[in-house]
């Protein structure tokens, strides 16, 4: 049966002797039987309680005043101490007691014995720097200062300029009068007194300097103003003088104006009869008429003779001398009829684009250098071979002799080409070659488009003339139809634009909601009025 007072172990602090003591004697002084050394018996360790055995308490038996040994418990797996290290053979990762070290641990994998060696060293643990000295902590409610004691509290500074390298140092203000070094040349720098700080000057005026006004003075005379004449552009006068004068002929013939409120023109009854002759005599056109009939005869006659001279050749023997210098002359030519085409190209889209938003006359010519007008020739171009290229298919496969492989071309041409060059203005691309809008409203101008039609195969019979009485005649006969060629183009670059105004107006007559239906030039809003012409 175990006792009541149960006895522990203890050490004496000094020659560490070991001693079982009561419970009842904790926190009591004592001393050892050992050493005589007084000592305070300390908390005891519920782990080495000491039962005595019944026989213990007899006092016949001399082994009763024996003091028993405590059982030691075994320590569990998790707080063994072990030794990490490797196979010496093979190197698998073995793990040893660290109450072995120095003897041989058998390697499971190659049975090769390995010696475990010492444990590491614990390192030591290194104190963070943002951990040592004064701490961050948050205020309580009660002990936060007002915002104005932590801006009191706050340490001056004063920033000092090194005079050998420019670093910027700073300092306290206690230091000053004192030395400082540079952190960077390590110049030493006497502290100065920081500067008096700025008055800062309100921007605002003083009440004394703020004018009052006397509601019962008199506000004086007006100055005078010297008015100013408002001078017109030369286009802004013509275009008064025409509003006038088209004003005042309604009001004698009592016809309607042939003007808007605006001053812009409108469409007359029949657009395609009526501007078309005396177009060629207004300002600006004969010039350019007479400038393209020139370098038509030019490289014309150049080309014909060059082309000619080595075809023959060709054919028959003429002289290698006469080939050569029909090449040359070709060749020549070639460039200059680029130029002729390119500068062609760009009055005729001037004319048109001009001609489609009703202008009587061209008032804005291309540049005379047609080197800068190359850019022009494109959109005609790619609008002629696309009308003509299916007829010339189509006649190429079936005709036997040249006219009747081009009269196809001829007619698609006609018929197609003003579809497109409406489109591409409509569209202000190149490449838009077919309008739904403009396609449409031909349809719903039959009239017009017959008209038209009938106008442009005239035309093209006459130059088809000119060529082939060039052709059969002397070659010096192109003094006589180059003038003839040009006019006709020129005439019908005005009737293709009376044509989109046409179309320009029957578009804005069908939709009138929208404000974007353009036949003309870039940024043209076609106009709108309210009994468009049938």
């Amino acid at each position: 049966m175990a006792s009541a007072d149960p006895r522990h172990m203890i050490a004496c602090p000094r020659c560490k002797a070991r001693f079982a003591v009561p419970a009842s004697l904790v926190g009591r002084r004592a001393r050892c039987d050992s050493c005589n050394e007084p000592f305070v018996v300390p908390a005891l360790d519920t782990s080495t309680v000491i039962e005595l055995r019944p026989e213990a308490a007899s006092p016949k038996n001399p082994a009763s005043q024996q003091v028993s040994q405590p059982t030691a418990k075994p320590k569990p797996a998790s707080e063994l101490q072990l030794v990490g290290f490797e196979c010496r053979v093979c190197g698998t990762r073995l793990y040893g007691p660290a109450d072995k070290v120095g003897k041989k641990l058998k390697c499971p994998d190659c049975g090769a014995g390995t010696v475990i060696p010492e444990p590491p060293k614990p390192k030591e643990k290194v104190m963070p720097a943002a951990l040592e000295g004064e701490q961050y902590e948050l205020w309580d409610i009660d002990e936060q200062p007002l915002p104005s004691e932590t801006v009191a509290s706050q340490p001056r500074y004063i920033n000092i300029s090194c005079r050998i390298c420019g670093s910027l140092i700073t300092a306290r203000v206690e230091q000053v009068g004192e030395q400082i070094a540079c952190h960077d040349c390590d110049t030493i720098h006497v502290v100065p007194k920081p500067a008096l700080p700025a008055k800062k000057v309100s921007v605002l005026a003083s009440d004394s300097q703020t004018p009052k006004l006397d509601p019962n003075a008199h506000p004086g005379e007006r100055p005078f103003v010297m008015p100013t004449s408002h001078r017109l552009t030369m286009v802004e006068e013509r275009q008064e003088a025409e509003y006038a004068a088209a004003a005042h002929k309604a009001q004698q013939t009592g016809k309607r104006m042939m003007l808007d409120t605006r001053g812009r023109p409108t469409l007359p009854p029949y657009p395609l009869l009526t501007g078309i002759v005396g177009f060629p005599f207004t300002p600006g056109v004969p010039s350019r008429w007479i400038v393209l009939t020139l370098t038509l005869v030019l490289w014309g006659g150049v080309l014909i003779d060059g082309v000619g001279a080595w075809i023959n050749w060709a054919v028959k023997p003429v002289g290698v001398e006469a080939a050569f210098a029909g090449l040359v002359e070709t060749f020549c030519a070639l460039p200059v009829a680029i130029v002729w085409y390119a500068a062609v190209s760009s009055i005729v889209i001037a004319i048109f684009s001009q001609s489609s938003v009703g202008a009587r006359r061209v008032e804005d010519w291309p540049s005379l250098n047609f080197i800068h007008s190359m850019g022009e020739m494109f959109p005609l171009a790619i609008a002629v071979t696309f009308c003509a290229a299916p007829g010339w298919a189509i006649g190429h496969l079936f005709a036997e002799e040249l006219w009747q492989e081009m009269l196809p071309g001829g007619i698609t041409l006609i018929l197609g080409l003003p579809i497109v060059l409406l489109s591409q203005l409509a569209g202000n691309s190149t490449w838009e070659l077919i309008d739904l809008r403009v396609l449409g409203a031909a349809v719903r101008c039959p009239f017009s488009m017959i008209l038209f039609y009938l106008q442009s195969a005239c035309l093209l019979a006459i130059c088809a003339a000119a060529v082939i009485a060039t052709g059969q005649k002397n070659i010096y006969f192109t003094l006589v139809t180059a003038p003839l060629l040009v006019g006709c183009v020129i005439i019908y670059a005005r009737l293709l634009g009376r044509l989109g105004w046409r179309i320009s107006e029957k578009i804005a007559a069908d939709e009138p909601e929208e404000d974007d239906s353009p036949v003309g030039p870039k940024n043209y809003n076609p106009p709108k009025f309210s009994q468009p012409a049938s």
